[in-house]
């Protein structure tokens, strides 16, 4: 009964298997203190209360059936053209669905004057606002064993629309949505963006076949992109098809709590370098004939890798300021990048460069030797910034006291990787960009530093972070990574890992 042109559609292609996975939700410590902290006992007080305000709880599917939801089949959101909104809710009574949605309609939006329209030999119930002239605040009617249901006036035209629409120009037959439909039944949810005629409503434009998916478990949680790409697209992006720098992630530090790897071309980090790089840092590299992204990303071969590690003197006595002109990042975390230069003449005569326009930009570029490498190592206001290196064929930056002779150590020993979780080895070694964050190696070093770290009288901070680390220690890892596919489409993905805490421990991490 949809229409083929459209914005957006949303399925959940079986009710009843997502509200099970969201009864995860409460089972997290996390939610246990933020409910706490909203006024409620637990996590499952507030879920609790959100089910009687929508008449029946979410998370089962006996719940469901008894107000007359069939949680077997698929839930379907449609975004017309207009931006106006339809839901298709499967349903087995039509009389307890109708009984649900009224009383929303009294209770929750206030809307008491009842009517009734016909839409071809579809008959359709709204519920307004007494004595006004206002739009209807709720539209629905029943047709095909769904119940659609919109808001205002130009959704009861669409839904007028539908209902009396053929099967021509159906979103049925679009072959790409019905192939998606297909492989993408075992999400918990997803997302299609749809072949528009009015390209110019949509304020982001986003490509016909685009496909957002995600899912959760008592494992994770994981959020997919589909992303079609256009001839001139997928040239720039080709070097994401085939990852470079894999053997690199052993060379940073095994210790480290962030691992990270581009296999694409550095090049394509120009528009990012404009972003970041200070303007400071611009008029400096200008004024010394300096061209950043030629002599730096440019002279970089594709495969870079990068590791954070949490720095013995990090201090959280304090929220620090994202400028580097007022917080040093090497007091809170140490840093290893390590890549291969295309021209190594040129890269070190860039190195030589950079080095006699630091005071420039407020710093001093000492050089020194460690191990018979030389060493190019910046320091300013706030103390020691970064160390810059050139050793065999490796390009090595570092930051923090001590790390560069520890990374140049690495680089004169066999690779060692320290990464358990094989869905991010995987992603480390396959894709064209994966970043792998370990939470519980996070968590355990912060849990480790001394008392010292939090200020004169921290305890009260200590206290604080403490009880925050407990609620979130149930999330292990974090993992973000991207690819260009054969059919030219951009494959990204997001993965958050769960281990779940016993019963009494979820209770336990309630706010005092």
């Amino acid at each position: 009964l949809l229409p083929d042109r459209c914005q957006a559609v949303v399925v959940v292609p079986d009710l009843g298997r997502l509200g099970e996975h969201l009864a995860v939700l409460p089972k997290l410590k996390l939610a246990t203190l933020l409910s706490s902290m909203a006024g409620y006992p637990d996590a499952e007080g507030f879920f609790a209360d959100l089910a009687r305000q929508a008449g029946y709880d979410p998370r089962s599917r006996a719940s469901m059936a008894a107000v007359g939801l069939d949680p077997s089949r698929p839930l379907i959101g449609y975004i017309s053209e207009e931006g106006v909104a339809l839901l298709a809710i499967p349903e087995s009574d039509s009389t307890k669905i109708d009984a649900l949605l009224e009383n929303n309609a009294v209770r929750r939006l206030g809307a008491k004057k009842r009517t009734e329209e016909r839409a071809g030999s579809q008959s359709l119930t709204l519920f307004s606002t007494e004595g006004t002239a206002a739009a209807p605040a709720i539209a629905w009617s029943h047709g095909g064993g769904y119940v659609f249901l919109t808001q205002g006036a130009p959704g009861v035209q669409l839904l007028k629309a539908v209902l009396e629409r053929k099967t021509e120009g159906s979103l049925s037959k679009d072959t790409r949505f019905a192939a998606a439909r297909q492989r993408l039944g075992g999400q918990d949810l997803y997302a299609f963006s749809c072949v528009d005629a009015l390209p110019l409503k949509k304020r982001i434009f986003i490509p016909y076949g685009t496909i957002v998916a995600a899912s959760l478990s008592a494992n994770g949680a994981k959020l997919s992109l589909e992303l079609p790409l256009d001839d001139a697209w997928a040239g720039k992006l080709q070097s994401l098809a085939t990852p470079a720098g894999t053997d690199l992630l052993g060379r940073v530090d095994p210790n480290a709590f962030l691992i990270g790897r581009l296999g694409g071309d550095p090049r394509l980090l120009e528009p990012l370098l404009d972003k970041l790089l200070p303007s400071a840092f611009k008029r400096a590299f200008h004024e010394g004939g300096i061209d950043p992204k030629a002599e730096l990303l440019q002279n970089l071969q594709p495969g870079v890798a990068l590791s954070l590690s949490l720095a013995p003197s990090a201090r959280l006595s304090g929220v620090p300021e994202l400028d580097v002109r007022r917080t040093n990042p090497f007091e809170f975390v140490t840093l290893s990048l390590v890549g291969r230069p295309l021209d190594p003449s040129k890269a070190s005569q860039t190195l030589k460069k950079v080095a006699e326009i630091a005071p420039r930009f407020g710093a001093r570029m000492e050089q020194s030797e460690i191990s018979g490498t030389p060493v190019f190592t910046t320091r300013y206001h706030l103390g020691e910034g970064a160390s810059l290196a050139l050793k065999d064929d490796f390009a090595v930056v570092t930051g923090g006291v001590g790390q560069m002779q520890a990374q140049l150590e690495r680089l004169s020993q066999p690779a060692v990787s320290s990464i358990a979780d094989p869905e991010a080895r995987r992603s480390l070694q396959e894709d064209a960009f994966a970043l792998y964050l370990d939470a519980t190696r996070l968590i355990g070093g912060v849990r480790q530093l001394p008392d010292s770290a939090y200020g004169i009288g921290g305890f009260a901070i200590r206290a604080a972070v403490s009880r925050w680390l407990d609620a979130v220690e149930e999330i292990t890892a974090l993992r973000a990574s991207a690819r260009l596919g054969a059919d030219k489409t951009d494959h990204a993905e997001l993965a958050l890992t769960l281990t779940l805490a016993p019963p009494m421990a979820q209770k336990d991490a309630r706010a005092p």
